[in-house]
């Protein structure tokens, strides 16, 4: 059992099992099996099963194959496997129609947001600054009733729990699953921001779960300090790789290393 953990490779696989990889490898090993079997059956089915047994505990036979995909792979592709570059958020499960909101408009609209004094980025208005620092400093922990203002359809006597996992925090409302977050800051960011817009969106009653996640995706770019710790966040550009490609993303993130948003720059 060590040894197998020793040659295990969790990065490709498990969750992280890339299937263009997995599937391109697969095909290699029949062929060479094939290729084997006009000498011996016996010997082409000792090359399947090492094949198999690779694939099965590292991702790949072929060395090399997750940089040779990243780097070679078409993106077309790509999508056919569902492995196209995207965001990473992911915090609502709702139904409802697809968001498409102008979410800088409507928060500059219901004074959310305001023009830089540079005149070239936007900021948060003093109230609202002011607000969701007090939303964030009073915050005691999730309840049903703050996640409310974020999720319309949680009863506010729900009970609500969170699970972390490697990528981030599952939010679960009477054990079933809402929404996944980067990190409990990112959570604790999107609720106390969803109280503070309640109070000054004036629509915030009408829009559907997926409307307001969108609204809260992009108003968590201008949190005032680190919902958690209360650090001061920080913004930068990094690469993220992934089983099949590697992506350009914005980071911002708290001081002692919470992701709260990760945004794809599109090319």
């Amino acid at each position: 059992m060590r040894y197998i953990q020793s040659i295990q490779d969790p990065r490709y696989t498990g969750s992280n099992r890339c299937m263009p990889c997995t599937i391109v490898n697969s095909v290699i090993g029949i062929l060479l099996a094939a290729i084997v079997a006009v000498e011996s059956l016996y010997l082409a089915g000792g090359v399947l099963g090492i094949a198999a047994v690779a694939i099965g505990l590292r991702g790949y036979l072929i060395p090399g194959t997750p940089t040779l995909t990243q780097r070679y792979m078409p993106e077309r592709v790509l999508r056919w496997f569902g492995k196209q570059p995207t965001t990473t958020e992911s915090n609502s499960h709702s139904s409802g129609k697809v968001a498409n909101l102008d979410t800088e408009d409507i928060l500059v609209s219901e004074n959310v947001l305001r023009v830089c004094d540079d005149g070239a980025d936007l900021c948060l208005t003093d109230r609202a600054r002011t607000h969701w620092n007090d939303e964030i400093e009073s915050f005691e922990g999730m309840t049903a009733s703050a996640v409310s203002f974020m999720l319309p359809r949680v009863d506010a006597r729900s009970s609500v729990s969170l699970e972390e996992d490697q990528t981030g925090v599952n939010l679960t409302c009477d054990e079933t699953w809402v929404g996944h977050w980067p990190s409990e800051a990112a959570l604790v960011a999107d609720v106390t921001g969803a109280i503070m817009l309640d109070a000054h969106v004036s629509m915030w009653d009408e829009y559907n779960a997926r409307e307001r996640a969108q609204l809260l995706t992009g108003l968590r770019l201008f949190v005032p300090k680190c919902p958690t710790t209360g650090s001061a966040v920080s913004m930068s550009e990094t690469a993220v790789p992934s089983c099949c490609s590697s992506r350009q993303v914005v980071a911002l993130t708290c001081a002692e290393g919470e992701t709260l948003l990760e945004q794809e720059i599109q090319s």
